[in-house]
């Protein structure tokens, strides 16, 4: 009998959705999910394009169960911090992808010069950035100037793509024949245009506070792993959480490879990552809780990807704490909803109850009224999260934006919701707080 530790959380957005009616129906229709990605050249030499392509197929593995294919010259070392100094070729197939031509029955992400190739399958998206924006357009659409690297408005671009061609092989129509895009340095301007862009890239923190190291948490890791440290031993992480990875994290956790094994402490599983790209790290395996604050000489700035409201309550431990919640049911899946303190408030205010879900009085989707008779099982299955990991990467690049917003000097965002299949409306709130204690900074390379 499937668990929830073993339930692929692909598998669950079907099931809600009524597309299927078992477990094994959501297998067989999600294995004909296949994506391909065509490169050009000019990503060799672009931080930020290889950020766009390391995200797409780290995230379209997990989301595309019918296999992900990438055509294209990738024999030239990778330049940004995942895979740093190894053949893309050897990257991308360690993150399950196939090497070879694009099938014309699958949508295709393009990233680079379109002249180098012909557009192939039933939809096309392309990759365009610049600064801090960064999307997609259809197949000869208006591209950004992409002159500006920045590797986050790369790793907002592939989750992008990613979330446009999956909504259109489950299909959506209007996916991947739109625009999609946010500016990192202000989610209210329109991406495209130039106020959105930002300056150049120039201050990164010195020492950062990960609080829960699940979904959110590892596609915050991914995003840091992105950024342009000059010696990355110089970054202090401290890594917390109390969980060990179960089967089901490997659909949404953008740090669990093959090679790690279920039971494994994710905060072994999160230092081991980022030690390989020369970070330093301190693990906490214990709840945070009132009693958890930072001492001396430890990171006074947090990012928090918690899966429940207490925790959330003692954020004001903290100098800078984003927190960011992701939607968790099948209508709301595309979702985020970013929280900065001090800014929005005082967390205990903010977060005063559990979510519906946790108090056990949601409804029940039509697979599970349908299902079997162990009803316990189905109850269980019914409590799980829907969850992609291109969501949780793009809300990363978002919340790891902020914290570099904030120390360029930015005016901090309050709160912030957005959905990535609207990205043309996001609501965001500001309210003139001053900013925060500086918690040390490193200039970017």
């Amino acid at each position: 009998m499937t668990t929830r530790d073993d339930l692929h959380r692909t598998l669950k957005l079907e099931l809600d959705q009524g597309r299927a009616e078992t477990v094994e129906a959501a297998e067989e229709l999600t294995r004909a999910y296949r994506l391909g990605v065509v490169v050009s050249d000019e990503v060799a030499s672009s931080a930020t394009r290889q950020a766009a392509l390391l995200t797409i197929l780290n995230a379209a593995t997990r989301a595309f169960r019918g296999g992900v294919v990438v055509d294209g010259d990738l024999d030239w070392p990778v330049s940004v911090g995942w895979g740093f100094g190894r053949p893309m070729i050897d990257v991308a197939s360690n993150l399950g992808a196939e090497i070879g031509p694009v099938d014309d029955d699958r949508p295709v992400v393009i990233i680079g010069d379109t002249a180098d190739h012909a557009a192939t399958g039933d939809v096309a998206v392309e990759v365009t950035w610049n600064g801090w924006s960064g999307g997609v357009v259809p197949v000869g659409g208006t591209h950004l100037p992409e002159e500006v690297e920045n590797p986050l408005a790369g790793v907002l671009a592939g989750s992008l793509a990613v979330s446009e061609t999956f909504a259109h092989v489950r299909g959506d129509v209007v996916a991947g024949r739109r625009t999609a895009g946010l500016s990192l340095w202000d989610l209210e301007i329109d991406w495209l245009d130039p106020a959105g862009w930002g300056p150049e890239l120039s201050l990164l923190p010195a020492g950062l506070w990960l609080l829960g190291l699940g979904h959110l948490g590892q596609a915050y890791l991914w995003a840091i792993g992105m950024l342009p440290y000059p010696d990355p031993s110089q970054v202090l992480l401290v890594l917390q959480d109390f969980d060990e990875v179960v089967e089901a994290n490997r659909s949404t956790g953008l740090l669990v490879g093959d090679t790690v094994t279920n039971g494994t402490p994710k905060t072994r599983v999160a230092a081991g990552a980022m030690e390989v790209l020369g970070f330093t790290t301190r693990l906490v395996e214990r709840p945070f809780d009132a009693s958890t604050r930072p001492g001396p000489g430890e990171p006074r700035w947090a990012l928090a990807g918690f899966d429940a409201a207490a925790p959330r309550r003692d954020l004001a431990a903290f100098d800078l704490a984003i927190d960011v919640g992701l939607g968790s049911a099948a209508d709301d899946h595309l979702g985020l909803h970013l929280h900065s303190f001090p800014a929005a408030g005082d967390p205990t205010d903010v977060f005063t109850s559990a979510p519906a879900a946790a108090r056990g009085d949601a409804v029940l989707s039509p697979w599970a009224v349908a299902a079997a008779a162990d009803r316990c099982g189905v109850l269980q299955l019914q409590s799980v999260a829907v969850g992609a990991a291109f969501v949780g990467a793009a809300a990363a690049a978002i919340a790891v934006a902020e914290l570099l917003r904030v120390l360029a000097g930015a005016e901090p965002t309050a709160i912030a919701a957005a959905s990535l299949n609207a990205t043309d409306d996001v609501d965001v709130v500001r309210t003139g707080t001053a900013a925060v204690s500086n918690p040390g900074f490193v200039p970017a390379a």
